[in-house]
Order: structure tokens, then C-alpha cells, then sequence
């Protein structure tokens, strides 16, 4: 399967209800992280819980199916702060997101789409 350095999948850390669904590598049409992903429907909304062993500072980015287009994917902090608001572009399969700070708690985002996208995998990479 498709392994990538830093991937934290989303499908296994979803909270809350009419989302979506999860779609199998199989019925995706692209190799996906896990063999999975999570399909959002349009004005989806739900709560991810980003799990990392990474602690200190790092950059977040997400893994879409390039090609499941959408008009926005918005990240926030539970209760907080956007993080980012991401705009489909045609052949993009990973957006940067935002700087953020690991610690001994998992980050928790609330997610809302516009459009339909396909949501693979977060990618947590050390900043230097």
C-alpha cells in the first residue's frame, strides 16, 4: 500500500455524524493512504482528531483525491482560531495547511466542506 512519512489518517478519527462516508481504495479510483479515505458530502462538517507522535513545532497538510473537486475545505481549531480555508486546484493532491504545535494532546480540528472533496490522510512534517 502507499505509505507516506508523516501520514495520520483521517477516516479512523472522525467525530460526529452526517459527514460523509468512508470510500475503500478499491471504489476511489486512486492508491489512497490506509487503503481509505473519507468522502465528504457537500456542507459536511465534523470534528478530527490529528493524532502525532511528532511534539514541537510542524507543518500540517492534507492529502485530497485530486481529482473529487470542491469549492472549500475550512479548518479550524476546535473552538478556535481557522487554521486555513483551501480552494480546489486542478491536479493538486496535497495543500499546505498551517504551522502548527504538537504536544502530548491531539490536535482536534472542526472540518467544513463546500463541494464534495475526498479527504485521504493529514501529513505532519518537523519544521525546521
Amino acid at each position: 500500500g502507499l505509505r507516506i512519512p508523516g501520514a495520520v489518517e483521517i477516516e479512523g478519527n472522525i467525530e460526529g455524524e452526517g459527514w460523509g462516508n468512508v470510500v475503500a481504495e478499491r471504489h476511489a479510483g486512486i492508491e489512497l493512504s490506509g487503503q481509505a479515505a473519507a468522502s465528504f458530502r457537500d456542507g459536511g462538517k465534523a470534528r478530527v482528531r490529528v493524532p502525532a507522535e511528532l511534539r514541537g513545532p510542524a507543518r500540517l497538510r492534507l492529502r485530497v483525491h485530486p481529482r473529487r473537486p470542491f469549492e472549500a475545505i475550512e479548518e479550524h481549531r476546535a473552538g478556535g482560531d481557522q487554521l486555513a480555508t483551501l480552494s480546489y486546484r486542478a491536479g493538486t493532491v496535497v495543500y499546505d495547511v498551517a504551522e502548527v504545535e504538537l504536544g502530548d494532546e491531539p490536535l482536534v480540528l472542526e472540518v467544513t466542506t463546500r463541494g464534495a472533496p475526498m479527504l485521504d490522510c493529514w501529513i505532519i512534517e518537523p519544521r525546521n
